[in-house]
């Protein structure tokens, strides 16, 4: 349920900004541009966007065992170089459904391992797309975190995070909204 509310806000926010500013740009506008900031969002009571949003996710195993990671954060990448990146953000792993803390800190990206963008939407510096950016935990464990952002993406696009944290992969997005923009400026 909380997925398919969190694809419908997406939806309606790609839509919105497709009617009000025409078309979509050239996907070549996208594969120019080498910087990218991509961001947790939330939203003002206008409905804009904002940085400074939660997004969770869900791990399990066979024996049943459940923890949830919620993280907030954002960032710079890029694509011409790997290792100039940004950002990082915040973390907290619980246990569920009783929610008791196992863990909670900070993480920081220390890389950028893969990025498919979609095509900018036309008049902003707004685009959605997949990043896959390596970091560690301030608590010593290293991951991946994978944001992905459904603005004109294809609809079996999803929206949200899923990360890593040592050897368990967060692998179930429970909600949370993304964005991207070219440039280092939301």
């Amino acid at each position: 349920m909380k997925a398919q509310l969190c694809r419908l806000w997406v939806a309606a926010f790609a839509l919105t900004a497709l009617l009000g500013s025409g078309t979509l740009s050239p996907t070549a506008a996208t594969m120019n541009a080498k910087v990218f900031r991509w961001d947790i969002i939330t939203f003002d009571s206008k409905g804009n966007p904002i940085p400074g949003g939660k997004a969770s996710a869900l791990a399990d195993n066979v024996a049943g065992s459940i923890a949830s990671i919620t993280l907030t954060g954002s960032g710079t990448f890029d694509t011409s170089d790997f290792l100039n990146v940004t950002g990082g953000g915040t973390f907290i792993t619980r246990n569920f459904p009783d929610g008791s803390i196992r863990a909670k800190g900070t993480y920081q990206v220390k890389g950028l391992v893969h990025f498919d963008p979609t095509p900018v939407v036309s008049g902003t510096n707004i685009l959605g797309g997949l990043v896959v950016l390596a970091i560690t935990y301030s608590d010593g464990f290293e991951g991946t975190i994978v944001v992905n952002c459904a603005v004109n993406g294809p609809p079996q696009m999803t929206e949200g995070v899923t990360p890593t944290r040592g050897l368990v992969d967060f692998w179930s997005i429970q909600g949370g909204f993304t964005l991207f923009h070219v440039g280092t400026t939301f």
